[in-house]
């Protein structure tokens, strides 16, 4: 994830700030993206630099480390996503339901 902030500020500025290649970050531009969400979240940015900064470089050890968290918290977190967010207005009669990780919910 954050690498793929670093790809999409490289092409972002490269396309004349016109385009996102991979389009994390494309909600920064949005005009109702208050200047809160944009300053926290610029630690997609510095955080690796950072830590490897702190760290003095990276253990052989850390990268099967990280592939492992990594891949835990994709399948926890797809896991643990409801398919179906119901809210109070979901409950009116023949309004569709709202589906959180799916594309087209059928009914």
């Amino acid at each position: 994830d954050q690498l793929l902030w670093w790809v999409d500020l490289l092409g972002w500025l490269l396309s004349g700030l016109t385009t996102f290649p991979i389009g994390v970050m494309k909600y920064l531009t949005w005009p109702h993206t208050s200047w809160i969400t944009r300053i926290t979240s610029s630690h997609h940015l510095w955080t690796i630099p950072v830590t490897l900064h702190a760290a003095r470089g990276m253990h052989w050890a850390s990268y099967p480390l990280s592939v492992y968290v990594v891949t835990s918290h994709v399948l926890l977190s797809r896991w643990l996503t409801p398919f179906i967010v119901i809210n109070a207005s979901d409950k009116v009669e023949g309004e569709k339901k709202k589906a959180s990780n799916i594309k087209d919910m059928q009914e």
